[in-house]
C-alpha cells in the first residue's frame, strides 16, 4: 500500500497528454450502489461522500481527494478533507468495481503531477493490493484503451505485495508507456531482463 508520493517536477518530461481527458462520467447505477460504511461514516463526519438521499456524490469525493493531493498534511484544509482517503480506501477494498470506476472518473480531473502520483500511490495501488486478482481484467482493458490510465498505473508499487502473476500482467499492461518514472518498485522499473 502506497506512501502517497509524487514524482518531482524534474522527473516529468513532456506529459501534455495528461491534460487531455476522455469524457468520463459516473454512471447513475454506480452512484446508487450500496456503499460500504467507512470509519468517518461510522464515527465521525457522517456521510460526507453522499447527498441527503444517501446517493454517492463522486464529484465531492474527487474534489476532496484533489485537495489531499495538493495540500500539506496536518493543515486545516487537509484535515477537513481527510475523510475522502478513508472513504476511497474502504470503497476499493470492499466494492472494487465501484472503486475502479471512481479512479477512472477521478483521472479525468487529476492533471498535475502530485495529483497523478497521489491517485496512483493511494487508491489505485490499494485497489491492486486488495483486489488485484478480481480487477486485473478491467485494469488491463482500461490500460489498453487509455494512455492516461496506463501512465497512472505505471506509478503504483506492489511487486512485494501483489500476486506475481497479477504483477506480471500489470507490467505488460504498462509496457507501451508512457511511464511516471523508472523507479524499481514500479511495474516498468521492476521488470527483469527475462521479461518478468
Amino acid at each position: 500500500m502506497g506512501s502517497l508520493r509524487a514524482p518531482t517536477s524534474s522527473q516529468w518530461a513532456d506529459f501534455s497528454f495528461l491534460n487531455a481527458s476522455r469524457a468520463e462520467s459516473m454512471p447513475m447505477d454506480a452512484r446508487q450502489q450500496k456503499l460500504p460504511t467507512c470509519f468517518d461514516c461510522q464515527f465521525g463526519a457522517g456521510f460526507p461522500c453522499r447527498d441527503a438521499e444517501g446517493t454517492l456524490e463522486p464529484d465531492r469525493l474527487v474534489n476532496a481527494l484533489r485537495v489531499l493531493a495538493n495540500e500539506e498534511p496536518d493543515t486545516p484544509i487537509y484535515d477537513e478533507n481527510f475523510w475522502a482517503l478513508d472513504c476511497m480506501d474502504t470503497i476499493v477494498a470492499e466494492r472494487p468495481e465501484l472503486g475502479f470506476k471512481l479512479i477512472v472518473f477521478a483521472l479525468t480531473y487529476f492533471k498535475e503531477p502530485p495529483e497523478i502520483g497521489y491517485l496512483a500511490a493511494g487508491p489505485l495501488e490499494n485497489l491492486v493490493h486488495f483486489n488485484g486478482a478480481r480487477m486485473i481484467d478491467a485494469i488491463e482493458r482500461e490500460a489498453a484503451d487509455n494512455e492516461r490510465f496506463r501512465f497512472l498505473l505505471s506509478g503504483i508499487w506492489g511487486e512485494s505485495s501483489v500476486d506475481p502473476q497479477i504483477w506480471r500482467r500489470i507490467q505488460r499492461a504498462v509496457e507501451a508507456g508512457p511511464w511516471i518514472d523508472q523507479d524499481p518498485r514500479t511495474p516498468q522499473g521492476s521488470r527483469k531482463p527475462d521479461g518478468g
